[in-house]
This record gives C-alpha cells, structure tokens and sequence, in this order.
C-alpha cells in the first residue's frame, strides 16, 4: 500500500473505530464492571474474530454476504438476542466482584467476545466498506498482500481502541468505587448493552 492509501484508510477508520458507539461503551462497561484484565479474553474474543472476519471478506466474502442476505438478517437478530442476554447477567450481578470469590462464569469469557462479535452485522458492512474502497468489487483486483495488510492494520487499531476504553472504564469506577455505585452501575451497564443490541438491529 503506498503512503497515500495508508493516510486515507487511516482517516477514514480512526473516527469509525474510536469514537463514542455501542461497541465501545461496551468494552469501557466491561473495563468498569471487571476491571482490564478479566476483561482481555472477551477482548481477544472480539478481536481474533475481528480480524478472521476482514480475512474472509477480503478473500471473497463480500459476494457471499450479498448472495445469502436473509442469512445475515438472521444473524443480526441472534446477536441482539446475546447481547440482552450479557445485559441479565450484568443486571443481576452482585454490586462487587472480589479478586478472590468471583466466578469465572461471571467475568466475560473469549467465547462471549467471538461470539458477540460473530454476530455483529453492522461489523461486517464496516470491514466490507473497507475492503470495496481498497480492493474494489472485481474479484481480479483482489491483492493478497494488501489483504494481508488491511487486516493487521484493523487488528492493531481494534486492539488499541479497545484497550483504551477498557481502561478508561476501569478508570472511572475507580474514582467512584463504592457498593451504591457499583450496583447503579450494574444497571446502568446492563441498559446499554441493551441499547447496542437496539443500535445493531437498525
């Protein structure tokens, strides 16, 4: 990729990946709930499926999400479903979460993050956007090494996006830690994830 293409595919994804949306409240909700590093695997979850997603897309995968449509529709009500499910499990948990009686079962797993992330629609039209603007649409235009390339870029800036809100999640409930807090807290996490859940069924 030359200097210009990669100037333009940063400007373009830096404002789509960092700013304030469902997904990243998401991730700081996670941060704040379960502090950073119980929250990684859902992080590495959502990435590693990040990133095999812009792999197969690159590789074709956009002809076939135009083929089965009505497959993908499916797929975006699954996801919402998931995600008001993790909304349950944040409402009724306990206000906190000590280092040493917390549950494996109650922190967010790798499997939660692939499998909110293999499910998020809206996800798969941003890595197609991407992948039409550099490669285009012909499937004799398609260049293994920028392929390569887009995907490791995504993954990078993914993974520090959602470091960064993961913290400043963590961060936050710091300032404010007290058991009132933390059960408001729980609700209002649980609420949100509900509005990401509404956000990928539009």
């Amino acid at each position: 990729m030359t200097s210009k293409e990669l100037l333009l595919w940063f400007n373009m994804m830096f404002p789509l990946v960092f700013s304030i949306g469902p997904g990243n409240v998401m991730f700081a909700s996670f941060g704040a709930r379960f502090g950073v590093k119980k929250s990684l695997p859902f992080l590495f979850g959502f990435d590693s499926v990040t990133v095999l997603l812009a792999l197969l897309i690159g590789y074709g995968g956009t002809q076939l999400m135009s083929e089965y449509a009505t497959t993908f529709t499916y797929l975006k009500y699954a996801g919402a479903i998931y995600l008001i499910y993790l909304a349950t499990l944040f409402f009724n948990a306990s206000p906190y979460e000590e280092e040493d009686t917390a549950s494996s079962t109650t922190s967010p797993t790798f499997i939660n993050g692939a499998i909110v992330q293999a499910l998020n629609v809206k996800s798969l039209i941003v890595i197609s956007l991407i992948f039409t603007t550099f490669l285009g649409t012909q499937p004799d235009t398609i260049d293994s090494n920028k392929i390569l390339i887009l995907s490791g870029l995504l993954l990078v800036l993914a993974l520090s996006c959602h470091l960064i809100w993961l913290y400043s999640g963590a961060w936050l409930a710091q300032q404010f830690a007290s058991e009132k807090f933390n059960q408001i807290q729980n609700r209002v996490f649980s609420i949100m994830l509900v509005i990401v859940a509404i956000w990928i069924l539009i």
